[in-house]
Parts: C-alpha cells; structure tokens; sequence
C-alpha cells in the first residue's frame, strides 16, 4: 500500500501521516489471522509517503473470510487518517 497526496515531501505532516496511514494498514492485518505482515516503512520513495507489505499467508486458499480481510486491511490506512 502506498499514499500520495498534494503535500511536498518536505511538510513536517507527512511523516505524521504517513506513520498514521501505515499503522492502520498494519494493525489491521495483524488482527487477522488470515493475513501475514511482511513490512512495514515510512521511509518514501518516488510518490509513495511509505508502504505496507502484507498478503494472504502462504499456504492457504483465497477465501472470501481471506479477501475481505484484505479488503479491511487496504481501507484501513485511509481510516486511521480519518479517526486522527
């Protein structure tokens, strides 16, 4: 996962932020044990303010509980901006 936006990568926000944004992503895929966090970074490259790596967990099937954990999991950055 990755954010973009209008703010330059010089804004003091951004890092906030992006460190919010990421966070959701992770503590979301965390509460699912359908889903495996590789990593985690705020550190930017290119447009994206940080990256969340995460997926389904080797070895098992794409279920639809599996799919829509993932789903939580990629709505849940842009949520974590919105509760903070």
């Amino acid at each position: 996962m990755v954010i973009t936006g209008e703010e330059s990568h010089g804004s003091r926000e951004l890092p906030l932020r992006a460190s919010i944004h990421e966070a959701g992503h992770a503590i979301a895929t965390l509460s699912f044990p359908e889903l495996l966090l590789d990593h985690v970074t705020i550190v930017g490259s290119n447009d994206a303010a940080g990256g969340t790596a995460m997926g389904v967990r080797r070895g098992k099937p794409m279920t639809v509980s599996a799919l829509d954990a993932f789903l939580v999991a990629i709505v849940a950055g842009r949520a974590a901006e919105e509760i903070l």
